[in-house]
């Protein structure tokens, strides 16, 4: 079963219209082109009586893409400039197959 959702991450990051060429530059190790899928959305906080909410970038990346785990501080550049930080050690979905990477701005 695990074949079927493997090559169906490996359509969606085939797709130009749904993935793009970034380079992952880990705070330690080789800086490596992957394709990623970034997505945008808001984390919410609370800070004492007040939530703050913040903008930030979901980044998925494929996990045979990596030859390392992806960590917190790592870097992703992305080819229209905009450079993003992972703000915690990334987590792998349900299967295994792809890193989520919460970014800030």
């Amino acid at each position: 079963m695990q074949e079927i959702f493997a090559a169906a991450i490996d359509d969606i990051y085939g797709d130009a219209n749904m993935a793009e060429d970034v380079t992952y530059l880990p705070v330690s190790g080789q800086a490596v082109s992957v394709r990623a899928v970034v997505t945008s959305g808001q984390a919410a906080r609370d800070l004492g009586d007040v939530e703050v909410v913040a903008a930030q970038r979901i980044v998925g990346v494929r996990k045979k893409d990596l030859s390392a785990k992806p960590r917190q501080g790592d870097t992703i550049a992305r080819a229209n400039g905009e450079t993003l930080h992972a703000l915690e050690d990334p987590e792998l979905d349900d299967l295994g197959l792809e890193w989520r990477i919460r970014c800030g701005l």
